[in-house]
């Protein structure tokens, strides 16, 4: 259930933002201010910290919460996969 939370929590922002930002990226690109992968790779960047501390926030919470095993190879690894699903659901 963390996994579906990190992924739809993730995309639903990312698909709530385009409507609002494609008038403005249609503008810019049309201007030649940027290219499309530029653009892409700005706005991937800009937001990793959001990427990273969302998932990282809710796994520890609920893997401590929940009274799992404290070893250092289950929460990182835990964690890893969480960073992983939520960057990879919001490319």
């Amino acid at each position: 259930m963390v996994v579906i939370e990190i992924c739809f929590a993730s995309a639903m922002g990312v698909l709530l933002q385009i409507p609002l930002q494609a008038p403005v990226f249609r503008r810019e690109r049309a201007n030649k201010m940027y290219t499309t992968p530029a653009y892409y790779l700005g706005r991937l960047l800009s937001q990793i910290c959001v990427q990273v501390a969302y998932p990282f926030i809710l796994i520890l919470v609920v893997f401590f919460g929940v009274g799992c095993n404290n070893e250092f190879s289950n929460v990182a690894l835990l964690l890893l996969y969480g960073v992983f699903i939520n960057v990879t659901m919001v490319c």
